[in-house]
């Protein structure tokens, strides 16, 4: 929510209320972005709160929903430019918002991104690891043709050298 829509209700005289319905398993942006909108549990909370009997939602239906707009969101941030708008997103973040709206998993978010961190480090391991064996070997390479090299100038220093 908006401070500035906040504002502006207050400044009005409105009275609202502002319900989070939003089920966005991919990331975002709120100018361009793609939202997957259906009734959460803020909104059957809401209901309740008013004396409205919340509606028995088929949470099957939410994997139709969430299919086409996976297709939309996939479509819209096809277009060149748009990445910039969600480039503070991680795959924890999405990892996160799919075990939460399509599993109903409420899974640690911290934990999660403790566990995407040491995944992370251990991957700069490996290569810092496979770089540094590649270095080893270079190194090697080098201290052999080194040692030709030394032997050939050994050589034809004593005056041996065989034309080679």
């Amino acid at each position: 929510m908006y401070p500035a829509q906040l504002w502006l209700d207050r400044a009005r005289d409105i009275e609202s209320t502002y319900i989070d319905v939003s089920m966005n398993l991919l990331p975002t942006s709120h100018a361009r972005g793609t939202f997957l909108l259906f009734p959460t549990e803020y909104w059957q909370k809401y209901l309740a709160d008013i004396g409205d009997c919340p509606n028995n939602i088929d949470e099957a239906d939410i994997d139709d929903y969430a299919l086409e707009y996976i297709k939309l969101w996939a479509k819209n941030f096809a277009v060149g430019g748009r990445l910039k708008d969600i480039s503070k997103t991680t795959i924890v973040d999405v990892v996160y918002a799919i075990n939460k709206f399509l599993l109903g998993k409420e899974i640690d978010k911290n934990n999660l991104k403790k566990i995407h961190y040491l995944h992370k480090i251990e991957e700069n391991l490996r290569e810092q690891t496979d770089e540094n064996s590649k270095l080893i070997q270079l190194n090697q390479e080098l201290i052999y043709s080194n040692s030709i090299l030394q032997e050939k100038l050994d050589n034809f220093a004593r005056g041996e050298h065989s034309g080679n």
